[in-house]
This record gives structure tokens, sequence and C-alpha cells, in this order.
């Protein structure tokens, strides 16, 4: 890291700086912000380390420092039991008084599991961790968070993903903000603090929210977003990306999205109670509703059951790029063969659970998308996929990135075969169980494990692969 730093202090024009992990602390953040004057769009993310801690210090040297600075994002990776009081209020009033009228976007997430949310202080235990001061550091860090956002009327992305002061920014956001191209929540315990602010930014082209919880009903959140019927013309201000995440109430959320027609990626995904009843309440006939009407999609990331919602967006979204069926379980042969061949564009396909394909429908995939295709994952546990799986996607599909879940009936003398024919792939899955959740015996195929030697002829004969998952 010492050259990457060295590197970047000798970027004298330097103007946009993306870290996408913990690699900078305060030191280099007050080094970049010294020597890169021209930097226009800064995003970095804090680790536990010290070698990638970024605190109040260094977010107020940026401030200071890079008087171009128009989009900011910050990221803050917490571990279990750790404190969060290194980015304070003090770090962010820097940024409200020095970024005043000149950011364009604003991004503070919170990368944490999601899945055990944050309850009670934040902040520790003793000094800023005492209860009794806990109440009053998250006012001050609301204040300094809503003063940016009052500062910044003309910001065009707003992303808040942060466990306190939802209330603050999201309500300055909802008084002072009518320009949001893009929007970004994440686990707002009443989703009541988001509805006004799409309500004011109905020209938003992009939304994501997670967790979107029975705090509020679905049409008054999504309203503002639907498209009057009929639609208006095809270059007006629409929103073409939707991610909804942790959805409670699936089927009356996917019944508003048949009025967006305009999607082109498309992101819903149940929360664990949703999701244990889907398997009750199968949701395939609304999005059967929503490829009709959504001809434009390219993602699409929605859980299906059955052959129904594939068949329509084969014969509705001929434009489709990356599918994820998320579940499948009763997709057959027929539905994957079908969108194989309407849908030419194909570059991502997930394949679920969908524990019913066979060779037929995979081979066909291959021949279909050929040099397009990039990642495949294969149905996990699927019992009837052969090598000949391998085969056909080695032979057609030289681009493929990422292939995951191969069935644990591959051989090594299989994949050394016909792996070094896919010259890009960087990521391998091998699936080492049925579909009955058993492992496969080392007669048939893997088993229980990869020997050493095994592993280390077949990365030899993938010069590019970095990752081997062994499921």
């Amino acid at each position: 890291m010492q050259g990457f730093r060295k590197m970047l202090q000798a970027c004298k024009r330097l103007t946009a700086l993306d870290i996408d992990f913990p690699a900078l602390n305060d030191d280099d953040l007050w080094m970049i912000s010294s020597s890169c004057e021209q930097l226009r769009a800064l995003s970095v993310v804090s680790g536990a380390d010290d070698t990638g801690r970024v605190t109040d210090e260094g977010i107020a040297a940026v401030a200071k420092n890079c008087e171009r600075l128009r989009h900011f994002r910050i990221r803050v990776v917490r571990y279990q039991h750790e404190r969060v009081d290194r980015i304070t209020d003090r770090g962010f009033r820097a940024v409200a008084d020095a970024c005043r009228g000149k950011l364009l976007t604003f991004a503070l997430e919170w990368m944490v599991d999601y899945a055990r949310p944050v309850v009670g202080s934040l902040f520790g235990q003793g000094g800023l961790g005492a209860v009794e001061d806990a109440a009053e550091v998250e006012r001050r860090l609301g204040e300094a968070l809503r003063d940016i956002v009052e500062g910044n009327p003309g910001l065009v992305t707003l992303a808040f993903e942060w466990p306190v002061g939802a209330e603050s920014i999201l309500s300055a956001a909802a008084e002072s903000l009518t320009f949001l191209k893009t929007l970004r929540v994440g686990y707002i315990r009443n989703l009541e603090l988001v509805a006004p602010v799409i309500a004011a930014n109905r020209h938003l082209k992009s939304l994501r929210i997670a967790g979107v919880n029975n705090s509020i009903d679905p049409a008054r959140l999504l309203g503002p977003l639907r498209v009057p019927n009929p639609p208006p013309l095809p270059d007006s201000p629409h929103l073409d990306t939707l991610e909804l995440l942790d959805v409670e109430s699936m089927r009356d959320t996917l019944r508003l999205i048949t009025s967006m027609p305009y999607l082109t990626r498309l992101r819903v995904l149940p929360s664990r109670r949703a999701a244990a009843l889907y398997h009750d309440v199968p949701t395939d006939e609304v999005v059967v509703d929503v490829a009709k009407s959504c001809h434009r999609l390219r993602f699409f990331e929605v859980p299906v059951r059955s052959d129904h919602p594939v068949l329509h967006l084969a014969a509705n979204c001929p434009d489709l790029e990356e599918i994820d069926l998320v579940e499948g379980r009763e997709v057959t042969d027929y539905a994957i063969i079908l969108l194989a061949k309407r849908c030419t564009r194909l570059k991502t396909v997930y394949l679920g659970s969908a524990a019913l394909l066979t060779d037929r429908s995979v081979v066909t995939l291959a021949r279909e998308a050929g040099e397009g295709l990039q990642r495949v994952v294969l149905p996990f546990g699927n019992p009837h996929l052969t090598g000949a799986t391998l085969a056909a996607l080695a032979e057609h599909c030289p681009n493929l990135e990422v292939l995951e879940n191969l069935p644990a009936t591959v051989s090594v003398a299989e994949l050394l075969e016909h792996l070094p024919k896919l010259t890009r792939l960087v990521v391998l899955g091998v699936c080492r169980i049925s579909a009955a959740g058993s492992y496969i015996g080392q007669q048939q195929g893997f088993g229980l494990s990869v020997s050493r030697e095994d592993q280390d002829r077949i990365k030899a004969a993938c010069k590019r692969l970095r990752h081997m998952i062994l499921d």
C-alpha cells in the first residue's frame, strides 16, 4: 500500500478517487486533499484497523482542502461490539461549513449486518457511550447532517444508510431538495420519513430502499412515482431503477410496480418473514403483470417459483441482460430455453434453486448467449446437471468470468479438460451436496474435499482464476 500512497501523492491532476475497501486513514486523506487540489469526486471506506480508519480529522481535511469537491461518499465498516464515534458531528460539521452550495452528491453508508439491527446506544460504553450523553451526541450529529443537506439544495444524489440522524437529514431533504435523481436509504424504522422526500422529487431516476417494512402503505411510499395512464412520452422524466430490499408486503409492492413502465432495472427481495410466507403465497401472478408492463427491463431480480413469470419475461423483455430467479424451484427446461432464445443479450444468469433443470436448458443457454455470457450461477444442489453443462459453457462462452455451483458429478479430469478454454474465468464454485442435502461421495465426483494438489492443478490450468469456492 505504500507504493499506492506514493502514486496518489504524485497525481496532482486527479479529479476522481473511488476506494472500495479500507485502505486510507486520516494521514492519507490529508496528503491526498493537500496534493490533489482538482479532486471533484471522492469515495472512501473506513475500517477498523489504523491503516484504514477514517475519523473526523480526515473528513475535515478533505472538506477544507478540496475546494472543488462535488461528490463525497463515506462508507463505514462496523464490526461487532465496535463503537461508532470515530466520525461524529465534528467531521460532518466541517463538511457542512466548507462545502456549502457545492455538493452534488452526498452519501453516508453503514456497512453492517442488517439482519441483526443495532439497538440502543451506538456509542459504546463510558465517555461518549454514557446513556445520558448518547442522546446529545445523536442530536448534534443530526443537526450537522441536516446542515449539509440544507446548505446544498442542488444535490442530485443522496444516499443515507446510517443508524442515527435519519429524522434530521430526511426532513431536511423533504424541505430543501427538489432536484434529486438518485435516492438511497437504508433501514429507516419509520418510512413515513422517506415518503415526503420521494413526493418532493418526482423526477427521480433511481431509488433504493433497504428495509421496506410495514410502517407505511407501499402506495403512499411509491405512489408519486407511478406513471399515469396513458404514459407520457418516453423521453420525459421517469424512474428507471428501483431496488427494494427486505420487503414485507411483496404482493402489494409488486402491484404498484406495474405502473412504472419505463423501469430498466428492477430488484425486489422479501424480508425473512415474507420469504417464509412466500412458499405458501407465491407472487408469480403479480410478477407476470410486471413483465407485461415493464418491457424495457434489462436487470431483473425478483423471486419466481414457476415457468409462468419466466415465459412472460422472455416474451415481453427482449433487452434483458441480467436475471436472477432467486428461488425458481418449479422452473423447467422449457422456460429457460425460451428465455435463452428470446433474450439474446444475456450477460448474467442466476438460476436460484431450480432443481428441475437439466443439461438441455443450460446447453441451450450457453449456445444462444455465446460470447456475451459473463456470469452464470447454476442451481445449488441440482441433481440433473452433468459435465455436459461445463463442456457447453467452455465451448460457447469464452468470456465467462464467474461460474458457480458446478454439479458435484463433474470430475477433476473434466475440469482440467474444459476450464482452460475459459481464459477469463476469475471465480469458480463447485457444489458438493446433492439436492437432498447429502454430500456426494468421492467416487462420484469431488466428494467431501478437494485435495490441495487438485486445487493447484486447476489454478495452474486457469491463469486468471482467483477464487475457488467449494460449497
